[in-house]
């Protein structure tokens, strides 16, 4: 059984701690986490311990880690996890920086560390379902993608300050869906967004639309927003030139209630946490199952980067208000650059 390290204490942390635990494939020896009453309230739970991360790295029995921390902490992980060698499980993205996403991954290929960027979209059923389908064919090449995720209430300011704009921590899962469907690169990106919730700080919009297209001309369409007062907005649609696939929202209950004031169903689940349960599980499954089979990761650091810097180019053009063309090499020369927005 493989022993573990959780860095990250919070929601998704929760998540992928009971998740390991449910597994039965794996055994979580550590939590760690700057808020101690929380890493020790967690760790207490599942039998496990609270330590430092010098300590949870330093054991040599710990063969693998879940990075579940703040985003703004990711690269600074990766690169300390790779140089302990162990084995990586890293939510997205990989850090709000290209080049300091560039220099963590460095690390990893440097100690040859296995690393899976935990795309979660990739491991939902019917996210799945649709891909399947669109491989084999039924509709043909796919022309127009259709992507909308909205979250039904805003994060703290606390946690958009730390965790890079809109494009950052939020498109950069529509990203990787475009790339995942189409096993294409986008060439060119363009973004508008206006900022209707927190307009007094300057992280950038909480409503934004980017706009893809791929060499071939496939064209992706992706809206963001961060209060959706009606639920957790996933829906995903592909045109293809024989006809449509689609994924519709996940209903809350599947009570419809009908009388003389009309039809009334539920609407949306309520968060990530609810809708991509499944996904959560599976993601961990598979980075275990391939931990110990050696098969290679995926997605992996590539994914990561390529969904950054496509995420980073999305940024710049809402900032200039042009196009902005994707670089094919994942060295952004520009990258170190912060980009500051002006709301």
């Amino acid at each position: 059984m493989i022993s573990f390290a959780l860095f990250g204490a919070g929601r998704i942390g929760q998540v992928h701690a009971y998740n390991l635990k449910a597994s039965h494939k794996g055994c979580l020896k550590y939590v760690i986490d700057v808020n101690g009453p929380a890493a020790t309230e967690l760790a207490g739970s599942l039998g496990a311990k609270a330590v430092s991360s010098e300590i949870g790295l330093a054991d040599p029995e710990v063969e693998a880690v879940i990075i579940a921390s703040a985003t703004n902490t990711h690269a600074e992980l990766i690169r300390a996890s790779a140089k302990a060698r162990k084995a990586i499980f890293c939510e997205k993205p990989l850090d709000t920086d290209v080049a300091r996403s560039r220099a963590a991954l460095d690390e990893v290929e440097q100690n040859g560390v296995p690393f899976f960027l935990a795309f979660n979209r990739r491991f939902d059923p019917e996210y799945g379902a649709l891909s399947r389908a669109l491989a084999s064919g039924v509709i043909g090449k796919p022309e127009l993608i259709l992507i909308t995720s909205r979250d039904p209430e805003p994060p703290p300011q606390e946690y958009l300050l730390s965790s890079g704009s809109i494009f950052r921590h939020m498109t950069v899962h529509e990203i990787d869906v475009f790339r995942w469907l189409t096993g294409e690169e986008p060439v060119e990106v363009y973004a508008t967004g206006s900022s209707f919730v927190y307009p007094e700080l300057s992280h950038g919009p909480d409503t934004a639309v980017v706009t893809l297209k791929s060499s071939s001309g496939v064209i992706g369409v992706i809206n963001n927003v961060l209060r959706s007062s009606f639920g957790y907005d996933q829906r995903l649609e592909v045109q293809g030139e024989r006809g449509m696939l689609q994924v519709q929202n996940r209903e809350s209950s599947k009570l419809v209630v009908a009388d003389r004031s009309g039809v009334r169903s539920a609407g949306p689940q309520n968060s990530f946490i609810e809708r991509f349960a499944e996904a959560y599980k599976t993601e961990l499954d598979v980075f275990i199952s391939n931990l110990c089979s050696g098969s290679n990761m995926q997605p992996d650091g590539h994914d990561g980067l390529r969904a950054s810097l496509i995420a980073e180019c999305a940024e710049r053009a809402y900032q200039t208000g042009t196009s902005v063309s994707v670089p094919d090499s994942d060295d952004f020369s520009s990258s170190s650059r912060t980009v500051v927005l002006d709301g």
